[in-house]
């Protein structure tokens, strides 16, 4: 509670008279003092009363079913005055930094009338993708006669929750018109993943063959009746795999890993979707499955994909130094983390993953990401599958081993995409001797963990920020 600058206006003047009254002995001027020291202590008492009293329910919508990043949204927020005093004052957003204001008002002026609600709206944008909470609401009360101000602050959390940028889909929907992905076995075009069946070979015709399969054309060479044969069209299901482990969420610069990852995700599996091959993606972290949205080509496949990738924890923002951090373990490829106090604690936490990645107790709980690939495989004997995984290998290293291992005995695909932490980490200009050597190790693990994979006919591709979803498609392509 304090005194608004009328209020401070009104003791000065009080003290005045006060003054006036004692060198002056004037039982007048004494009279007007104690009436203005009443009418200030009157008002804050009622203020103190009104406050003690107050019963306000707050309501928050976002207009938007999808933000993206980069783009305004509409917050309209609902203030019901449930109690039966008046509540006069200024309103205040308690918004975080990174939502900007971008239009109308997030603090006003307002009066509410018992039983009566106070409505207003205001645009935020944000430039990256994440969630943001807006922590509650600040009432900034005056009495009745604006002698007196509290402010007081109303807890009401709403999460936004901020999506890629909408040019990332924009880029998915034009490189799905030029690119695809073909591979052994799925349909060249729709036209024959529509028909469901491809030429194979040509033997003798056989009585009871259909006519129009007969090869009219070797009739006047051969002089014999020869009929095609067609094998039935399969599609390669293919199911994308992104890491969402804390690793892969600390960004010392822009982007983070999974912001990358999130969007090859988009773009890869909207190509895929082109193609008419039946695509899936899985979200998982350290220890569980966070959501899932399983192989098909339905019409709202993408869509789907679009708001499971919505789900994606965001992304950790550090700042400092950048240092490498050899971490022991020979199938994890590590990380270069920053050496602030806050990375400190990052760094021993990704320690804590590899010694976890490195031991046997993810598998044997079943609660790696091999352990979902077995169920996906039991699922779908009959068909082949493609798996593509898109990680930094820090935490899941060994789960993806066991994978490539998996899919050789079960005849599957494997790609890993691995986004190679050292690329994506924020270097000093000058690089030391020591920090060159850690740099070196790590890529010697990468190397190493690469050749594994590879053995196991798996394939491996490294990548960085500037890579982008059109050179690895072709890669993939000349690869696979």
């Amino acid at each position: 509670m304090r005194a608004s600058p009328l209020g401070k206006l009104l003791l000065s003047f009080s003290a005045c008279f006060a003054l006036a009254a004692i060198l002056f002995n004037s039982v007048s001027w004494m009279f007007v003092t104690i009436v203005l020291v009443s009418l200030f202590v009157y008002g804050r008492l009622r203020l103190v009363a009104e406050t003690e009293e107050l019963d306000i329910e707050v309501r928050r919508e976002v207009l938007e079913d999808m933000i993206y990043a980069k783009e305004k949204a509409t917050i309209k927020v609902e203030i019901l005055n449930k109690g039966f005093n008046r509540v006069k004052g200024e309103i205040e957003e308690l918004l975080p930094e990174e939502l900007v204001l971008v239009g109308g008002m997030s603090r006003l002026e307002a009066e509410i009338a018992p039983r009566g609600i106070f409505s207003f709206s205001y645009s935020v944008l944000a430039d990256k993708r994440g969630e943001y909470v807006i922590k509650g609401i600040r009432l900034h009360l005056s009495d009745l006669f604006g002698l007196n101000q509290d402010t007081i602050a109303i807890d009401f959390e709403s999460t936004v929750v901020v999506h890629t940028e909408r040019d990332i889909l924009e880029t998915a929907r034009r490189l799905s018109q030029r690119e695809h992905l073909r591979f052994v076995g799925p349909a060249r075009n729709p036209a024959i993943a529509l028909k469901e069946f491809e030429f194979d070979s040509i033997r003798e015709y056989i009585p009871g063959d259909k006519a129009r399969d007969i090869l009219w054309k070797a009739l006047p060479k051969l002089d014999e009746l020869l009929t095609k044969i067609y094998r039935k069209e399969s599609v390669l299901r293919t199911l994308i795999l992104l890491d969402c482990s804390r690793s892969m969420r600390l960004s010392a610069d822009e982007t983070s890993m999974l912001d990358h990852g999130i969007d090859l995700t988009l773009q890869i599996s909207r190509v895929l979707l082109s193609g008419l091959q039946p695509t899936g993606v899985v979200l998982f972290d350290e220890v569980s499955i966070i959501g899932e949205v399983m192989p098909g080509t339905g019409k709202h496949q993408f869509d789907g994909i679009v708001s499971l990738l919505k789900q994606a924890p965001a992304s950790i923002r550090i700042s400092g130094s950048t240092e490498a951090e050899k971490q022991p373990g020979p199938t994890v490829a590590r990380a270069v983390v920053t050496g602030t106090e806050t990375g400190y604690h990052d760094k021993e936490f990704i320690r804590a993953l590899g010694h976890l990645a490195d031991s046997d107790i993810v598998s044997s709980s079943g609660i790696g990401i091999d352990t979902k690939i077995r169920q996906v495989i039991a699922k779908n004997l009959a068909s082949k599958l493609l798996f593509i995984v898109i990680s930094d290998l820090i935490s899941s290293g060994k789960s993806i081993l066991s994978m490539a291992r998996i899919c050789q005995k079960t005849n599957n695909v494997l790609i890993t995409i691995h986004t190679y932490a050292d690329w994506y980490s924020a270097l000093d200009e000058g690089l030391e001797k020591e920090m060159a050597e850690k740099l070196y190790e790590n890529l010697m693990t990468s190397i190493s963990l690469q050749a594994k994979l590879e053995r196991f006919g798996a394939y491996y591709l490294r990548i960085g920020p500037a890579d982008t979803t059109s050179r690895i498609i072709k890669t993939i392509r000349r690869t696979a």
